[in-house]
């Protein structure tokens, strides 16, 4: 599937990476790092809150570390539709 296939007021989610500073666990750091490991790729899931058609982005949220991410469609990858249960 791709950001083109989304339907407006459906939810949907996929796995995605991006390029940004990470802590010594490999989690992406926030505004205060306590203990900063350096540049990394960091790997997850998270939901599609917005899409743009004409830039070719979309911004994604990751529940497990209460972060969003505006990126790139090239960066994202398994979109599927979330079912809430």
């Amino acid at each position: 599937m791709k950001i083109d296939d989304l339907l407006p007021g459906e939810t949907y989610a996929c796995k995605f990476k991006v390029k940004t500073m990470l802590d010594k666990q490999g989690i992406p750091v926030n505004e205060n790092p306590k203990d900063l490991g350096g540049p990394g790729i960091y790997e997850s899931i998270g939901i599609i809150s917005v899409r743009d058609l004409n830039s070719r982005c979309v911004t994604v949220y990751d529940y497990n570390i209460d972060q969003s991410f505006n990126l790139d469609e090239s960066q994202i990858w398994d979109i599927d539709q979330v079912q809430w249960t």
